[in-house]
């Protein structure tokens, strides 16, 4: 067997998808491989908030049969992916690659927009921001190349999965493992074609209309039936399509559908009595197994909620119940107690067509990935960490000790000015205070300034405003006291 080093060989040896002698080329393959390479894996962390970024992303890619690109590219194992990653273990560097699959074939289709909708600047300038996004899947190396996150929670699969990150970790300390409490999710999945779009003007008016909908009968189900005082609402947009057959000239064949699918889910703690009654009730028990279903105006059928009730002594309770479990077969979907969805639930727009993504683009602008409500919203508040840029500045960059002597520069030139203010006071008071008792009321300033240059003194323009503006304030109190 021939063994090929890792050069610029296995360029003409693999195609883009890492089949041998493949027929698969994209005109991007080659720079969306160098951004994903781009960033070097420092660590690739083995924490519950590491797998539960993994667990979204690869994971949700995985249990979608559409995207058989990323299972395609992880099923060939292209050596490309383990670039320098020799550091880490065998296991690490597997993952390592099923990540950078992922990675490249996000990147791989956003290229792709990028050139198509070259007559949109506020899609290129969101593709560009999401470009240069870091990876949340594990750690990189700090390098030349400039990363900062671009904070598109909607759009961008690593912002999205840092957010779910963040619930996780404000929810850890109530729910985490060991803790005897319950926590209930239900999901609601509709699609365009299942709501009677006569009554909308654009996209963006039925996509608000549709979250509205889902969070208030999510909510209402929530406290009716399981008590619930607080909890997490989540709402993603989706691409409408269907599993297709290979690609062609870099553009995959897929049966698009015009619209989106809308993913509405809450996540709720569960009373204890309540659970009882839960286990206790043949009828609530009978809706664990069946779909709950109930009728919304607009709606051309029946919506069904999914449910999944989970102990906080159960291990990883809280993380499969936000993103879902790692299915590793499809025998394993089959089971009744098996999370294939949690409350965040991955949207694989990179299989969409760029006009389908441009519409989803101006669809959800300005619209939040979750809302906490109740309780939950006081006791699971974001919590903004203070910022360090400026802690100890003065020793740390010299452009703060620049701005640090701006304000102390601007500080002293107030001081002086009230110093010279508080000299001309006491010379321009008596003209006031003449023209005060003639005219009835305080002068202006060039009344002021008339008179002051028949008495020879020509004080500066800024002094005098300043001067005049303490002086009225200064009488108007007097007269509020005496009267």
């Amino acid at each position: 067997m021939q063994t090929i080093e890792f050069n610029e060989d296995l360029d003409e040896y693999l195609d883009d998808l890492g089949t041998p002698d493949g027929r698969w080329r994209f005109p991007q393959a080659q720079v969306a491989r160098q951004i994903v390479l781009a960033q070097v894996p420092n660590a690739f962390g083995r924490r519950p908030q590491d797998f539960l970024a993994r667990d979204f992303l690869v994971g949700g890619a995985l249990r979608d049969d559409r995207c058989w690109l990323i299972k395609k590219l992880i099923g060939n194992k292209d050596p490309r992916f383990l670039f320098d990653t020799h550091e880490h273990p065998f296991v690490e560097r597997s993952m390592i690659g099923m990540c950078r699959a992922f990675h490249f074939a996000h990147t791989v289709r956003m290229l792709h927009h990028r050139d198509v909708l070259t007559d949109h600047t506020d899609a290129i300038g969101a593709i560009n921001k999401m470009l240069s996004c870091p990876t949340a899947l594990m750690g990189i190396r700090h390098n030349a190349s400039r990363l900062v996150n671009c904070d598109q929670r909607r759009i961008c699969p690593f912002c999205i999965a840092r957010t779910a990150k963040d619930i996780y970790m404000r929810l850890k300390a109530e729910f985490g493992r060991g803790q005897d409490r319950w926590l209930i999710l239900l999901c609601i999945t509709i699609a365009d074609d299942q709501i009677d779009n006569s009554g909308f003007a654009s996209d963006a008016a039925r996509t608000q209309w549709v979250r509205a909908a889902m969070r208030e009968h999510l909510q209402a189900l929530a406290c009716k039936v399981f008590h619930a005082s607080g909890g997490l609402n989540t709402f993603f947009v989706g691409p409408r399509m269907n599993y297709a057959e290979p690609w062609e000239g870099g553009e995959m064949l897929v049966d698009r559908a015009p619209g989106f699918e809308y993913h509405g889910s809450v996540l709720v703690e569960v009373p204890e009595q309540r659970v009882i009654e839960y286990a206790r009730n043949k009828k609530l028990r009978a809706m664990r197994k069946r779909r709950l279903r109930f009728r919304v105006k607009r709606m051309k059928c029946d919506i069904s909620v999914t449910m999944a009730l989970r102990s906080c002594s159960e291990r990883d309770a809280l993380r499969r119940l936000l993103v879902g479990e790692w299915i590793p077969n499809v025998e394993s979907r089959r089971d009744a107690c098996t999370i294939e969805y949690g409350a965040f639930r991955y949207s694989p727009w990179f299989l969409s067509s760029p006009e389908q993504w441009l519409d989803f683009l101006r669809a959800t602008k300005g619209m939040p990935v979750y809302r906490m409500w109740g309780d939950w919203k006081c006791k699971f508040a974001e919590t903004k960490a203070p910022s360090v840029r400026f802690v100890n500045a003065n020793m740390r960059r010299g452009r703060d000790n620049q701005r640090k002597n701006l304000r102390d520069g601007n500080a002293a030139r107030r001081l002086a000015k009230q110093r010279k203010v508080d000299l001309l006071i006491p010379v321009i008071r008596p003209v006031f205070l003449q023209l005060s008792a003639g005219l009835g009321k305080a002068p202006g300033r060039m009344r002021l300034r008339a008179s002051l240059e028949a008495a020879g003194i020509t004080p500066p323009d800024k002094l005098l405003r300043a001067s005049l503006a303490q002086l009225k304030s200064s009488e108007s109190n007097l007269c509020g006291d005496a009267t």
